[in-house]
């Protein structure tokens, strides 16, 4: 999964400019993919710590010079990053769960660029058409354990997907990928239904969307507290 990530968004940094970390607090090696010259070479101002966390809300393209290197810094402890990243419909749907699977970007207009999907017209198949179907099916279940309704834009599910980019082989090894993320997710409830086991109250896997969006409401009521740079700050269920 790493490999295949990998060597699109060495391909996606070149035609964005666009250098993009991800740093891994787990001990697994950072992912670092640097930006590509063209003409001139200027580095992005940094934002303002609050530009960073109000930019999620105005995704108009205004301070983008064609020659300016934008930096993405991915901070993250979740073992499944790159699996929960490409079964997400949209990069906006990674954005709002990111918190509540230990993670932390930087910039989070230019990730909606860089993992922005192509044009639906994109050589699609029946690859493609398997994968938006297996999206849907997986954002749909965890939705379904949530008591907090999805905004409309949430459940309205492009057919396009930045991995649309990907390889064939690569795709057809998404379909698996995805298929067997969803089986681990099902059965792990199933079985712990099973054995009548409990997680701590609200912590369960699958209620994280249901975390993510009273997050996401709590923020947007204005009564989201600013967090502290670290992946123990962030989400709403603290694993020790």
């Amino acid at each position: 999964m790493r490999e295949m990530f990998v060597r699109w968004a060495q391909a996606r940094a070149r035609q964005e400019y666009t250098q993009l970390k991800i740093v891994f607090r787990d001990g697994r090696k950072d992912v670092h993919i640097p930006a590509y010259e063209r003409n001139i070479l200027q580095q992005q101002p940094e934002l303002s710590e609050e530009d960073s966390d109000t930019e999620m809300l105005d995704l108009d393209e205004t301070d983008a010079a064609k020659n300016t290197v934008r930096c993405i810094t991915i901070t993250t402890s979740d073992p499944s990053f790159f699996t929960n990243l490409i079964i997400s419909p949209t990069p906006k749907h990674y954005l709002t769960i990111a918190p509540e699977l230990l993670t932390s970007i930087t910039h989070p207009r230019f990730f909606l660029s860089f993992f922005a999907a192509p044009s639906p017209l994109f050589g699609r198949d029946s690859t493609h058409r398997t994968l938006s179907k297996l999206r849907r099916k997986v954002f749909r279940w965890y939705i379904s354990h949530s008591t907090i309704a999805s905004p409309p834009d949430l459940f309205i599910h492009p057919d396009s997907h930045f991995t649309d980019t990907f390889t064939r082989p690569d795709q057809r090894w998404l379909v698996w990928i995805i298929n067997m993320a969803y089986f681990a997710s099902w059965a792990e409830e199933a079985v712990m239904w099973k054995i009548s086991a409990k997680y701590v109250d609200g912590g369960e896997p699958w209620k994280v969307w249901e975390r993510a969006l009273r997050r996401l409401f709590a923020g947007a009521e204005g009564g989201k507290e600013r967090e502290a740079e670290g992946w123990e700050d962030l989400g709403s269920v603290r694993y020790v």
